[in-house]
């Protein structure tokens, strides 16, 4: 069951705790193809941080995420997802520092894998941003991520990579960035891979009610056998024609590589798309519906699986606003796993109540 709530990093400094609940039926908690499970299903996560320091100047920010999740029919598989944040940075005249760290051991269904992976996750990331005067800045930045997954019939991943990037701010409207990235990949079962990826940036803000993001470029692989080379995009569109009235346009392509499948990457390209309306009396309704694809293939050397898979899903919401600080929602979500292969096809409805609250 995914998160029936919105968890936000608070800006302000001091405590802040937050406090999310839900109650749903969900007819296929594994999301498997035959055999489905169903269960009334109580979530309760809870995000506790501390943050300290100004943003504008030098901050740090602490926090914990949990997700006690309760099959109430097959309290066995019941679990307690736990994630630890560590964020920061210092911000001088005309240089400025980022740094992030994060852990977390979580249970949540995977596509790629098919239903529920326990797994670990942690990682780090640092950010220096040089902008003297004028309107170009420099970026440099370095990452490291690492999943570690429990059930010894999957495969590990271990990715570090290292950035530049130059930014032009053309105007306060207008930002475009060219970036070279650099990494490298390790997975079980598929030996290692190395990337390089040109691309570049646009900000775009031509009115207030109006906003457009594109990232794409070029990403070339160099496999444990041949190498190959795709284009990447993240574009998204947001616009409010009206104070009460909010949509979004998405979509992606990238390449991953897979956990499920010895030897195998595959090209995921999705759309997304929503909207929200805010209502009288603090009622409001969204709708958000999206599709993704998942095209298999070898990188080893020998035979692909050849499987593809296609998801859909439609999550319409109603929310009520209590006060500035707490909110009801009633939710539900129809999703379909249509896949090549039939151990990884699925079909899925849950139907929920969430009480979301902040401190």
């Amino acid at each position: 069951m995914q998160s029936a709530g919105t968890r936000s990093a608070s800006t302000k400094e001091g405590l802040d705790i937050s406090l999310v609940t839900s109650l749903a039926y969900d007819n296929n908690i594994f999301q498997t193809p035959d055999n489905e499970t169903a269960s009334a299903v109580a979530q309760i996560e809870p995000t506790i941080g501390w943050t300290v320091g100004e943003r504008d100047k030098a901050w740090l920010r602490l926090a914990y995420e949990g997700a006690v999740v309760l099959y109430l029919s097959r309290q066995e598989d019941s679990r307690i997802d736990n994630r630890v944040t560590m964020e920061g940075g210092i911000k001088g005249k005309s240089v400025a520092l980022a740094y992030s760290a994060r852990w977390a051991k979580l249970g949540s269904p995977s596509a790629d894998i098919g239903g529920a992976s326990d797994r670990y996750e942690w990682g780090g990331g640092i950010e220096a941003v040089y902008s003297p005067k004028g309107k170009v800045s420099y970026i440099v930045s370095a990452d490291r991520s690492v999943i570690d997954l429990v059930e010894p019939g999957f495969f590990d991943f271990y990715q570090s990579s290292f950035g530049i990037a130059a930014a032009y701010r053309y105007s306060p409207k207008t930002e475009v960035e060219l970036a070279y990235r650099i990494g490298k990949i390790e997975v079980d079962g598929a030996g290692s891979q190395t990337y390089q990826r040109f691309g570049t940036q646009v900000n775009w803000a031509p009115r207030s009610k109006l906003r457009f993001s594109l990232a794409g470029g070029l990403e070339h692989r160099n496999y444990e056998s041949g190498s190959g080379s795709e284009p990447y995009l993240a574009a998204r569109v947001d616009w409010t024609p009206r104070a009460k009235t909010a949509f979004f346009l998405e979509a992606y392509r990238r390449e991953e590589t897979s956990s499920a499948l010895e030897g195998e990457n595959y090209k995921l390209v999705g759309i997304r798309a929503g909207v929200n309306q805010r209502l009288r009396d603090g009622w409001s309704v969204a709708l958000e519906a999206g599709r993704e694809s998942a095209d298999y293939f070898n990188v080893v050397g020998g035979d692909s699986s050849g499987r593809e898979d296609t998801i859909t899903y439609i999550r319409p919401s109603v929310r009520y606003a209590l006060s500035e600080d707490a909110e009801i929602a009633f939710l539900y979500q129809w999703s379909k796993n249509d896949s090549s292969d039939p151990g990884f096809g699925y079909s899925n409805q849950q139907l929920g109540l969430s009480m979301n609250y902040r401190f």
